[in-house]
């Protein structure tokens, strides 16, 4: 139930990143520049080739101007990967344009048997909730990230309101400057508590953690600690519920 967010900018040190936490399922975070300029090919190869479990395929910093090219090239990425999530960000800025495409972005989807994950921010949550609530629970779903003003009750209470329509829940702790850091010495959102109150509501989809796309690049070695500390947690859930 853990996943690892990967920054892929089609580097051989990328693919060294996600070598160093073996089967380690992971989101693909792709930067706009790296979708575009690369292919199919260029940007699935690597990962079937090392046997990387691809869950969702993220387009960072989504372009008002090219989202309907960059999301069709994003679903049939996913596809050759078999995975089952785009994960789309949406800021206030560019809710708009989402909302103006939001039919070809459907029709895109079900073409290829995808699931859109919207991330929302804080601002466009509402909006994103009145504009596509026809589509929930089906091809749309949720994935909430915090942000550094975030609290526990907040984000726990956001992710049991739309536990139905949630398809993933991003793990990343904050410096008391609002930088992002790690979860096992953060401030800010208590993860276990989070992790906790959902698995026991009945919350069955991944926990990512959230690192490298907020701009946290630590080494192969801390990453992995957290990972196991998670999945050394969750694992312990599971068995207690059973």
């Amino acid at each position: 139930m853990l996943c690892y967010s990967l920054v892929f900018n089609g580097l051989e040190e990328d693919l060294n990143r996600i070598r160093s936490i073996p089967q380690m399922p992971i989101e693909l975070a792709l930067p706009l520049d790296t979708l575009q300029t690369l292919s199919i090919p260029e940007l699935a190869d690597p990962f079937l080739e090392e046997n990387v479990k691809v869950e969702y395929v993220k387009l960072l910093s989504p372009c008002q101007d090219t989202l309907v090219e960059d999301l069709e090239k994003t679903v049939i990425l996913a596809d050759e990967l078999t995975a089952e999530f785009i994960v789309l960000p949406v800021d206030k800025g560019g809710l708009h344009s989402i909302i103006n495409v939001i039919d070809k972005i459907f029709e895109s989807a079900v073409v290829y048997s995808k699931k859109i994950a919207l991330e929302p921010s804080r601002e466009a949550l509402a909006k994103v909730v009145s504009s596509t609530n026809k589509f929930l629970g089906g091809v749309f779903k949720f994935s909430f990230s915090p942000t550094p003003t975030s609290t526990t009750d907040e984000v726990t209470t956001l992710a049991l309101t739309y536990l139905g329509q949630l398809a993933a829940v991003k793990l990343v702790g904050f410096s008391n400057e609002g930088n992002a850091s790690r979860i096992s010495g953060a401030s800010g959102i208590n993860v276990f508590a989070l992790i906790k109150e959902l698995l026991e509501s009945g919350y069955d989809g991944y926990f990512v953690l959230d690192y490298e796309p907020r701009g946290l690049m630590l080494p192969s070695r801390l990453v992995w600690e957290d990972c196991e500390l998670l999945i050394q947690y969750i694992n312990s859930l599971i068995e207690k519920r059973s």
